[in-house]
């Protein structure tokens, strides 16, 4: 054989070697992140259990707020009552405790914490609950009211024939006022529209509830002009997420009375702690908000969940880990929410 011809056999085995790594390569890749998505899965899985069915240890860790993260002995979201405990049921308070918005909540447990207690090792898993509203509902500003737009979790599908009941509170002179009741149903474009009259001129807030065949979301919104004359708070367990003094709290709930929505105030005693911050005397089941005076501003207490998003990775980055979503329809305070888990894997 010519040299040639031995170079020629030397540059064949080194195709077919570099070749047969690359397809190598091609096939375990895909092997490799279909196994690592079904030991996302099966953690995901056990994760959710524990999260939506457990109400974690102690069980009042979200209403009694005397409970730090460090007394914490397991993390769950599930409501208990003294009687009884129902599937995908979950505790206002508990989520409450997940917010922290502008950091702001005293009562706050950092995803740190919850990580260690899901038994996540933070090297190589992180996770990121996700509350939202069953629906996305959507409020715009009009001569005289409102147009609602009422559409699916992910704001594309509109929801037609929803019933939409609405409440304006306004602040007049150091007093908190209630307007009248308005209804309205969606039409085919999933919206309608609420008409309130002449605007108050006055800091206020409109509490809306949306009704699809028995699927009820609450939105509260605070029309323009009001913004700068609002405090907003978290009303968690009895205690408000800050202090203020006011003639009265009036807690606004959303009852079903003779199979129609109703908007009602409930006035409440309060006091101040000794840890400085408000508290009320009883909290109202089925709670929206919480609505006081501090002057002329309006206070907000809220408890209902507009959209939480907690955990170790933000769904925000611009570059997500590999990771596995599961996803369930749950109840919190007889109104209805999408909870979203995402596990990650941080490293491979």
């Amino acid at each position: 054989m010519h040299i040639h011809e031995y170079i020629f056999a030397a540059l064949v085995v080194i195709a077919i070697l570099l070749a047969s790594n690359l397809m190598l390569t091609m096939t375990t890749e895909p092997l490799k992140v279909a196994s690592e998505r079904e030991g996302l899965k099966r953690i995901a899985q056990s994760i959710m259990t524990q999260i939506l069915l457990n109400p974690g240890d102690p069980v009042d860790w979200g209403s009694n707020t005397t409970i730090g993260e460090n007394n914490l002995g397991s993390f769950g979201l599930a409501y208990q009552s003294r009687t009884v405990r129902e599937a995908y049921v979950l505790d206002a308070d508990k989520i409450l405790r997940l917010k922290n918005g502008a950091n702001l909540n005293p009562f706050y447990i950092s995803p740190q914490k919850v990580s260690e207690l899901l038994g996540l090792n933070t090297r190589e898993y992180g996770f990121t609950i996700e509350i939202l509203p069953q629906f996305n509902i959507t409020v715009e500003e009009i001569s005289g009211g409102c147009r609602v737009s009422v559409k699916s979790v992910d704001g594309i599908n509109p929801i037609q024939y929803a019933d939409v009941t609405a409440k304006m509170y306004y602040l007049s002179g150091g007093q908190i006022y209630e307007g009248s009741l308005v209804n309205g149903v969606t039409g085919p474009d999933g919206a309608c529209t609420i008409e309130f009259g002449e605007a108050p001129g006055a800091p206020a807030v409109v509490i809306f509830v949306v009704d699809y065949r028995g699927i009820r979301v609450p939105k509260v919104f605070v029309p323009s002009g009001s913004e700068e004359s609002v405090q907003w708070a978290l009303l968690v367990g009895r205690k408000l997420s800050l202090s203020v003094f006011s003639s009265v709290i009036y807690e606004v709930i959303a009852p079903i009375m003779d199979g129609e929505c109703e908007i009602l105030e409930v006035s409440s005693g309060w006091g101040v702690g000794e840890d400085g911050f408000a508290y009320v005397e009883y909290v109202e089941p089925g709670t929206i908000v919480a609505l006081a005076a501090a002057g002329s501003d309006l206070i907000i207490a809220q408890r209902f969940m507009d959209l939480v998003e907690y955990g170790t990775v933000s769904l925000r980055s611009p570059s997500l880990p590999l990771g596995f979503m599961l996803e369930k329809m749950v109840s919190v305070e007889g109104f209805s929410y999408i909870v979203r888990l995402y596990v990650w894997r941080l490293v491979w």
